[in-house]
Formats: C-alpha cells, structure tokens, sequence
C-alpha cells in the first residue's frame, strides 16, 4: 500500500493510495491491510515541505508499528466523532 501526498492548486495537501485518488473505500481497506500487518510505504510531491514530510514520516511510523496481533476488538472505544481529539491528529 503506498501513499503519496502531494499538494493541489490550493495548497492542500491530498493523498493518492497505489496511484489512485482517495476514496472512503480506501480507508476500509487501508485499515484491514493494516491489520493484516501491511505496511505503509510513501512518498512526497516536490511541493510538501519538511515539516509536512516530518509530520507525515512520523505518522506512518507510528501506524506501522500497531501492533494488531494483541490488540483486542476496539469498535466500542470511539462511538463518535466527538470522541476523537483532532490535537491528537499529527498534521
């Protein structure tokens, strides 16, 4: 699965996975791959500066080492968007 962040005419920033543009069936599918133990790879648009790739490397990192082989089912522990800290979100 590879993930590449570019930015558009606006300056956001937006993210292809496996050459495609994003979509929320991705995610799904993102998310079991990840559980399978996939590993995220990516790469940056010549226009991502240093600290975006910094926050974007740091990111990864920390979804690739999950370990999903311990963890229990953990559907229950966020029930709403409200229960989500975007402070937590690292970019």
């Amino acid at each position: 699965m590879k993930l590449k962040f570019e930015k558009n005419k606006i300056e956001e920033i937006t993210v292809t996975i496996d050459g495609n543009n994003f979509v929320s069936q991705n995610y799904i599918e993102m998310i079991k791959q990840l559980y399978l133990g996939t590993k995220m790879q990516f790469e940056f648009g010549e226009d991502i500066t240093q600290e975006e790739q910094n926050s974007v490397i740091k990111m990864v990192g920390m979804i690739n080492n999950i370990d999903t082989k311990n963890s229990k089912n953990t559907t229950e522990e966020v029930r709403n968007e409200d229960d989500i800290n975007p402070e937590d979100i690292p970019f």
